[in-house]
């Protein structure tokens, strides 16, 4: 018999079925038996496994998996000897298959495949994005004293090769600690059994230890979040271990992990730089090790603001990841050291690529890695999800592209995500803005290119066009694209609108239309942005733009507020819309309307130097308007500093006929507030007959009407 596949089991039925029903080609196409040692199973585990072998039995469990896998071992005819665990299920048995058929395993001693171990459910699914890569020494030619040691996380030894490297990966669903994204209780609860089994064991003499046990004690207290213990334990692994063995790539390999996580970067830099070094670890070729080295060394310098080594370590990430996925960089180191690749490890290494290079103004190398690494890679496989980092990609790659030309868009577009489409082109629209005309001229023109397979591009260039070349956007052309393609991530269209002072209501009234999120974006896209609100006229917007319209103002108004910006004109914009309204429509209004009418009355009093009268406005607009209070903070200052330059510049006290005036509206406004309406009107007439020139005369009446 060629080949014997051993497995102990207990309570698996969640996964088993799928493991033996893809090791099914295995046992049809070559001379092999499968061996099962149950050790204690109390649901269907039994049942299903004798639905694939009659050669089932029971183990009886002495907290011992080594002593457990050896009886499948004792037990085994074959020449050769596979294991493997319940929870793996091989995608493809091919590789297996053909290296027996074909004789190849005559030339080797072991083998190993390719253990991918995901860790995270995700909405109750597994989440493929993120995984570990561990080349698992499943297969051995049965020599003599082959047995397996360690009572727990038991291994093959001794260790014969030479060594196959399988094309075959087996996904492995026994890691899944995280349940979007946190540690379940389950895992931490295993790492403490785990912890005080493997803390036994180096209780005994060092001399005895197994030298991936302190490895694995870190993977427990990094599980339990005692990050420095951790660290101790894999520095005492560094210190232990012989610095030229290859087993040692796995204690490097994880303590810089442990210490980028830590923001340790200056220790990264170092320990990398040991690692690297030739008398440490003996290597005739680069190692899979090399890959992550590559990554946490360049990340790091990247952190230290030294750009340009960042550069040069994140290139030879990009080239060793090229080729660990395209499966020419299976090392032996992999025996000992797992890979983890997820989606937010390789967008920090894009990221700080490309800032790098912008900061050392490097772009032709920018543009040099397109495929298959990292787009094809990252988006191809939909790992590029996460917003932040979605948004900073675009800001980034578009920063490239602004400087070496848009050649590669429609290249890169269609291999995006929708989210990262919308960010990328987003980003290079609002560029224009920025550019010169050569440069306008070539990214339009490229944006067409996309638009030949996305209408919406086409669209969207052509406003582009007609905004920067032919002074012809206008309400027609915004319209249309706004109504079929909604307000989302073309904000810059608001932009335009605004310049020209189209109606801005098809903008608004968007079903996507969120309007904190747009006056975010725009500002931060184009700080003119203000500039534009301050000086649109709002008489353009229709009667069913208003409401939105003053949520726009109100936004606009608190962001620029929170960064000290002059409020006065936007105060007066969202003052003006309260009044179109009123103009508008009668009865009562939306609360939004109700502050901007509000406010029209604060900047009213303003604009006439009457800064008492402002004050008092205010007071009672917070006194409805609490959520106003910071933007109410810095118009007051506005108020003051103006009351403080007008006392100096006119000194001269006011007549006892002025004070006496100003009393008696303040009584008024006093009644209005109230809602007597019939008592303000009578004061007003006999204020009136006393002074009809009063140019308030007519906005207090227009107050009063409203009231009834």
């Amino acid at each position: 018999m060629v080949l014997s596949i051993g497995m102990i089991v207990k309570n698996e039925e969640k996964y088993l079925r799928q493991c033996l029903t893809a090791l099914r080609p295995i046992l049809e196409n070559i001379d092999s038996e499968l061996i099962i040692a149950d050790t204690g199973s109390s649901d269907s585990t039994v049942e299903i496994a004798k639905d694939f072998t009659d050669n089932v039995y029971h183990f009886e469990w002495i907290d011992d998996f080594s002593a457990a896998r050896n009886s499948t071992l004792e037990k085994a005819k074959g020449e050769w000897y596979m294991f493997i665990d319940a929870d793996e299920i091989i995608r493809d048995c091919a590789g297996i298959v053909d290296f027996f058929k074909s004789g190849e395993y005559k030339k080797y001693n072991s083998a190993t495949y390719v253990q991918r171990s995901y860790s995270n459910i995700v909405d109750g699914e597994v989440d493929r994005n993120g995984y570990t890569d561990f080349r698992v020494l499943r297969l051995t030619k049965k020599l003599k004293d082959i047995a397996f040691k360690n009572p727990i996380h038991e291994a093959l030894s001794p260790f014969f090769s030479p060594t196959k490297h399988l094309p075959v990966i087996a996904e492995h669903f026994g890691y899944l600690f995280y349940i979007d994204g946190k540690i379940s209780d389950a895992a931490i609860d295993k790492s403490k059994r785990y912890l005080n089994l493997l803390l036994k064991i180096t209780d005994d003499s060092d001399n005895k230890i197994d030298q991936s046990v302190y490895k694995e004690i870190s993977d427990c207290y990094i599980m339990l979040g005692e990050e420095e213990k951790a660290l101790e334990y894999l520095k005492k692994g560094l210190n232990t271990l012989n610095k030229s063995s290859i087993v040692i790539t796995v204690y490097f390999s994880k303590t810089a992990a442990l210490l980028l996580h830590t923001q340790k970067f200056k220790d990264v830099i170092a320990l990398c730089g040991s690692y690297f070094d030739r008398t440490n670890i003996a290597r005739k070729a680069p190692l899979a090790t090399d890959t992550e080295m590559y990554f946490y060394k360049g990340v790091a310098n990247y952190n230290e603001k030294r750009y340009t080594d960042a550069i040069s370590d994140l290139c030879n990430f990009f080239d060793l990841y090229d080729k660990y996925i395209n499966n020419k960089l299976n090392t032996d180191d992999l025996i000992y050291n797992s890979i983890s690749f997820t989606s937010d490890k390789l967008c920090d290494a894009l990221n700080a690529f490309y800032s790098s290079c912008i900061k050392e103004k490097k772009y032709d190398a920018a543009s040099k890695y397109k495929a298959p690494f990292p787009i094809d890679a990252v988006f191809g496989a939909n790992l590029f999800e996460a917003e932040k980092q979605t948004i900073l990609f675009a800001s980034l790659k578009s920063e490239i592209m602004k400087n070496i030309g848009y050649g590669e868009l429609a290249d890169l577009y269609p291999r995006l995500s929708a989210l990262g489409q919308n960010q990328l082109i987003s980003a290079i629209r609002w560029d224009l803005f920025a550019s010169g005309n050569e440069t306008r001229a070539n990214a339009i023109e490229n944006l067409k290119a996309v638009g030949k397979t996305d209408s919406r591009m086409a669209k969207a260039a052509e406003i582009c066009g007609n905004y920067f070349f032919s002074d012809r956007v206008d309400a027609d052309y915004t319209e249309k694209y706004l109504k079929e393609y909604g307000s989302s991530f073309n904000a810059d269209i608001l932009y335009m609108m605004l310049d020209k002072n189209i109606d801005i209501t098809a903008f608004v009234n968007a079903e996507d239309f969120l309007a904190n999120e747009c006056v975010h974006a725009v500002f931060s896209a184009n700080e003119d942005f203000m500039r534009l609100l301050e000086k649109y006229d709002i008489r353009a917007v229709s009667e069913n733009g208003l409401e939105k319209t003053a949520e726009l103002y109100k936004y606009a108004i608190a962001l620029a507020a929170s960064r000290k910006l002059n409020i006065s004109e936007l105060m007066k914009k969202y003052g003006a819309v309260g009044i179109k309204w009123r103009e508008c429509f009668e009865g009562g209004a939306p609360r939004e309307i109700e502050s901007a009418r509000a406010v029209s009355r604060i900047t009213s009093a303003f604009d006439r130097k009457d800064y008492r009268l402002c004050i008092n406005e205010m007071n009672g607009f917070l006194a409805e308007f609490p959520e106003f209070s910071p933007i109410i903070a810095l118009y007051r200052s506005i108020v003051d500093q103006a009351e403080k330059e007008a006392q100096a510049a006119a000194p001269k006290a006011l007549s006892e006929f002025e004070q006496m005036a100003l009393a008696v509206k303040r009584n008024i406004r006093g009644m209005i507030r109230a809602g007597s309406a019939e008592d303000a009107e009578n004061a007003l007439n006999e204020y009136e007959a006393l002074c009809p020139g009063d140019i308030e005369i007519k906005i207090l009446r227009e107050e009063i009407s409203g009231l009834k």
